[in-house]
């Protein structure tokens, strides 16, 4: 069962990064007529959603990883770092910075960077 949570997490994770991503193409999906959440909801809603979106997901998975599994903190704890680049990534794209959506796009470089780092500790 452990494994199926970490799936998912990595799925919802997976699925959040994608709704980010899908927002600097907004006038592009709106001309098509895809229907993304950022196209429905519209930049700063979908930016909005995603801060709340990031916090729950990753907040409940450490709860869950270290409450019930009690696998140790150090390693669950390093996912916690994802929420401070997605919040830079959301600034980022606040302020049209093209970087937040490569920063956001490389997501699982900077997650096998942080299992090693508390791997390491």
């Amino acid at each position: 069962i452990q494994l199926i949570v970490l799936f998912l997490l990595i799925f919802l994770k997976t699925w959040l990064m994608q709704i980010f991503l899908d927002i600097k193409d907004i006038a592009g999906d709106k001309k098509i007529g895809f229907k993304t959440i950022p196209v429905i909801l519209g930049k700063e809603k979908s930016l909005t959603l995603l801060k709340f979106a990031s916090l729950l997901t990753t907040l409940t998975f450490v709860i869950i990883f270290s409450c019930f599994w009690h696998i140790f903190p150090m390693l669950t704890l390093a996912i916690l770092p994802t929420i401070f680049i997605d919040f830079y990534c959301i600034y980022l794209a606040q302020k049209n910075s093209y970087s937040a959506y490569l920063i956001k796009g490389g997501e699982y470089i900077w997650w096998a960077f942080l299992i090693i780092i508390a791997k390491m500790i």
